[in-house]
């Protein structure tokens, strides 16, 4: 897969390591944290331990519950049936992800008369009747809409084919088919179930073709742009096919102990502390070895503590200060995962005010302006914002989708960070300093804005470097930190959605379609439209009319060409200013491998995919093993073995093993073992293992003492075989034998004095 996943073991943190207030690993060595009696991590663990902070109310997939923990916990008893990875469907249970293009997707003409249900122009469900706009055979939004009077008339309706995968199973060993996706259509549609009833009430009918494969048929004049996914996630009809929907609701076996198809099979929900489960032997990828681990805890009410004692082997949504998680990555504690989210930070300008609204932006109209926006653009360097945020890791966005988006056009208008430029835009659009005070002014009326925003520390960050960065540019900028409450308040009273604000700062959120309507003519908050988001009250009829297409574009080339359109001219217009994306966080031991989060998948789609280290089998002829991981290559010549062996490479922490003493850790902490059917076997030959270490992993250590060392049951020994290349960062070695291994070299004096510079 193509995640854009930033591993953070080789970042240069040693001087926030020293001052951060948060560190306790900048007091402390990772040894220090160690009892000297902690063995290491054996590679035959079974148990993946895995932490959030809160705790699901139910598991019913129908029930009141639809937070980030229940679907974490969801992911490991379902897998799919179609996972969002990448900006893109991929099927998990389904044979394909039907489309326009492979034909398993259709529109279909229909003939519609009076009184007949349809979706109309505005997307509603209605019956058809005289004056009701609609949209005939051709038509797929509103643009095209036409007028009903009476008689029949030509329209089309959505048909999407699902297929099964053969032979499914629920964990209990029951036929998963497709009367399972039928039953949860009617499970969805009882007034009884505590659910939305947006899709149900947009289908005609939801039938199955046959034992692997439904059809969805929507109303006519209804064309989602996520018709891909328009299907019913399975419900065990064998199982709970005598109870009703409102027995559902609140049942043990539904809410506590679902069946699923998934990796795993719940044995016990224990409330306040964990969920545990045991792999399901049913499983439709049990034959490829998965999931690694037997049994999967899922703990709540902890996070990073429970990774600093090791409770935990994964955090997959952290809410810890990042910088905090950096320190203790930067120590080998653990490793930090990131990925860009689909949540976008943005500066919301006040083009078109409320009538309410007499502040700068009603009063000078100068965001009315494209060049002033654009100025803005040059003038806020949102690299350095982003960075400062998220300490380098992050990247600044251009437009409402990220730069690496497919949809994301050749030809978008980038905006470098460049103040001559915008300073020269602001004199031409008649902002000019007359009084040399350091604040342009037009037609009597100063550049003094306030930026109102949250008082999150990200925001506080944000605010304040905008504030300096367009002083710079001859324009007063004040923020204004407001609760979320009082920040996006309605229609007509809050300062966002009221229209009532010179500048605004927070984040949309959004699936990986680009949500273009958010700056459409149609989504201004308004009297007749309390609800609407497009809060600077953007309007431009062309935009309109691109993403009108846009949203009715149905096959992948068309919406890269459609899309392509909305994204070029947002960033020619810029209705706001995009700031960067936001992050998601997780955290994973040194010894897990395979954990990576995706910017457009909040579930833990990857959870079968976990493992304890790598293993490689080495035939007699030799062989390799490689973990990408910690950069560790071994070698294996003919006859080192004299039979084929398993050979297991283990990335460990140091609170996993005993004690450094005196040595400290470059951050290449692991253990290795070779198997022959389940028994432990030694080399008999020596191998070669290198290990490529980085610049950042030495701070605090003198280079030239590293070396690797072994444990020999009582202490910690040098290799004596170990071989130190300064010039090409590795160290190579040709040991006879397996044991649990660490790079470690001497204290330099800089860290010695780290608690005398930490009291400043």
């Amino acid at each position: 897969m193509n995640t854009t996943t930033y591993r953070t073991t080789s970042i240069l943190l040693i001087l926030s390591v020293v001052f951060s207030t948060f560190s306790l690993a900048a007091a402390q060595s990772p040894q220090q944290l160690a009892s000297s009696a902690v063995q290491a991590v054996a590679t035959t663990d079974t148990t993946l331990d895995l932490c959030m902070y809160n705790e699901p109310f139910t598991l019913y997939y129908y029930g009141a519950d639809t937070t980030l923990t229940q679907i974490l916990v969801l992911s490991a008893i379902y897998d799919g049936p179609v996972d969002t990875r990448t900006y893109a469907y991929q099927p998990v249970i389904f044979e394909s992800v039907p489309t326009l293009d492979n034909g398993k997707a259709i529109l279909a003409p229909v003939s519609v008369s009076e009184g007949n249900l349809i979706v109309d122009s505005a997307g509603d469900v209605v019956e058809l009747t005289e004056g009701v706009s609609y949209l005939p055979a051709g038509c797929y939004n509103p643009s095209c809409a036409a007028t009903y009077v009476s008689g029949t008339v030509a329209m089309e309706h959505m048909k999407v084919t699902h297929t099964l995968l053969a032979d499914l199973k629920w964990s209990d060993g029951a036929p998963l088919t497709s009367a399972d996706m039928i039953y949860s259509f009617n499970l969805d549609d009882d007034p009884d179930t505590p659910s939305s009833k947006y899709r149900v009430e947009r289908t005609a009918s939801y039938l199955a073709t046959s034992p692997t494969q439904t059809e969805w048929t929507g109303l006519p004049g209804f064309f989602p742009t996520d018709y891909p996914v328009y299907y019913w996630r399975p419900m065990p009809v064998h199982a709970w096919g005598s109870y009703s929907a409102a027995e559902l609701d609140t049942l043990e076996l539904s809410n506590r102990t679902p069946l699923g198809w998934g990796p795993y099979v719940i044995d016990e929900w224990v409330a306040g502390s964990h969920i545990a489960m045991h792999k399901n032997p049913n499983y439709f990828r049990a034959a490829e070895g998965l999931p690694h681990f037997d049994t999967l805890v899922v703990h709540f009410g902890t996070d990073l503590l429970g990774m600093l004692d090791g409770t935990c082997d994964v955090v997959v949504q952290s809410g810890e200060d990042l910088q905090t998680l950096l320190n203790f990555d930067d120590d080998g504690l653990f490793e930090v995962d990131v990925s860009k989210s689909t949540f976008w930070e943005h500066l919301d300008f006040g083009i078109q005010s409320a009538d309410a609204y007499t502040g700068f932006a009603a009063l000078s109209g100068a965001f009315q302006d494209v060049r002033v926006r654009q100025a803005f653009a040059y003038c806020i360097d949102r690299q350095a914002i982003t960075d400062a945020v998220y300490y380098g890791l992050g990247e600044k966005t251009n437009a409402i989708i990220p730069d690496d988006h497919p949809y994301f056009p050749a030809d978008a208008v980038i905006y470098p960070y460049d103040p001559a430029q915008g300073r020269d835009l602001l004199i031409a659009a008649g902002w000019t300093d007359s009084n040399a005070n350091g604040i342009r002014d037009k037609d009597g009326v100063e550049f003094s804005v306030s930026l109102q925003t949250t008082n999150a520390p990200l925001r506080n960050t944000a605010a304040s470097m905008i504030a300096t960065q367009m002083a710079d540019c001859g324009v007063e900028v004040t923020p204004v930190y407001l609760s979320a409450g009082e920040l996006f308040a309605g229609w007509p009273d809050g300062p966002v959605y009221g229209r009532q604000f010179d500048l605004a700062e927070f984040a949309w959120g959004s699936d990986w379609l680009p949500s273009c309507s958010l700056y459409s003519s149609w989504n201004i908050p308004s009297d007749d439209n309390p609800g609407g988001q497009n809060d600077p009250g953007y309007s431009n009829p062309i935009y309109d009319a691109e993403c009108y297409t846009a949203q009715s574009s149905f096959t992948e080339a068309s919406r890269v060409e459609n899309y392509g359109a909305v994204v070029r001219l947002f960033t020619e217009e810029l209705p706001v200013l995009p700031l960067f994306m936001r992050l998601n966080i997780g955290i994973a031991a040194t010894h897990i491998t395979g954990f990576t989060l995706d910017p457009t998948d909040n579930s833990f789609w990857s959870i079968e995919e976990l493992r304890v280290g790598v293993t490689e089998d080495i035939p007699v002829e030799g062989g390799e093993l490689l973990s990408p991981e910690d950069t560790t290559t071994y070698t294996f010549d003919a006859d080192t073995f004299s039979e084929e062996v398993t050979v297991t490479h283990v990335p460990l922490s140091p609170v996993d093993v005993p004690s450094f003493e005196d040595l400290r850790s470059a951050g290449h902490t692991y253990s290795a073992e070779a198997m022959l059917e389940d028994v432990l076997v030694d080399p008999a030959l020596p191998y070669t293992v290198v290990i490529e270490y980085t610049d950042s992993e030495v701070g605090g250590i003198l280079e030239d003492t590293l070396a690797l060392y072994y444990w020999d049951g009582d202490s910690w020994e040098p290799e004596p075989t170990s071989v130190l290349d300064i010039d090409a960062n590795t160290l190579t070695a040709t040991p006879d034998h397996f044991s649990y291994w660490a790079v470690l070299g001497e204290p330099s004096t800089f860290f010695t004095f780290i608690p005398v510079v930490r009291k400043y």
